[in-house]
């Protein structure tokens, strides 16, 4: 089994190569944390918000709200129509998948998390990584084709 820990895409990039694009499906709203800290569970460990620096992004297809920094929020979704509430990501998603015999910590701004082939790691605009379930994935993205990607 190989071990590898990520704090960056670059990390990512240099063991794994380039990401896979993929398109968001999901339309979500938002709210603010319930109190100075609120705490998520996801499928590949605890995420943390914080009060002062966190939204609240809420999939409006029922799936696990969580917590998403508010400039990076700003930043990559739009509203769909101003005062709807709803917002759609602007930016194409990218996504690396571990690869089989692979166990991998990532460490996000919301926490670290371990996890193995199927799931994949996410890069944000930022350059930042995060762990997305394999689930998740299939549930919420639509790869491109590569020719689309660019």
């Amino acid at each position: 089994m190989s071990h590898y820990t990520f704090e960056t895409a670059e990390q990512v990039m240099q063991v794994y190569g380039a990401p896979r694009v993929a398109r968001r499906r999901s339309l979500v709203n938002i709210r603010t944390i319930e109190g100075p800290v609120e705490v998520f569970a996801s499928p590949t460990g605890e995420l943390h918000g914080s009060q002062a620096v966190d939204l609240v992004v809420v999939p409006i297809d029922g799936s696990e709200p969580y917590p998403c920094k508010v400039s990076t929020f700003h930043q990559s979704w739009i509203e769909t129509e101003p005062g709807s509430g709803l917002y759609r990501r602007k930016a194409l998603a990218k996504v690396v998948p571990v690869p089989q015999g692979h166990e991998v910590v990532v460490r996000s701004k919301e926490g670290e998390h371990r996890i193995h082939h199927p799931d994949f790691i996410a890069i944000g605009i930022h350059g930042e990584v995060y762990a997305n379930s394999a689930e998740w994935v299939a549930s919420n993205l639509e790869f491109l084709p590569v020719e689309e990607a660019v």
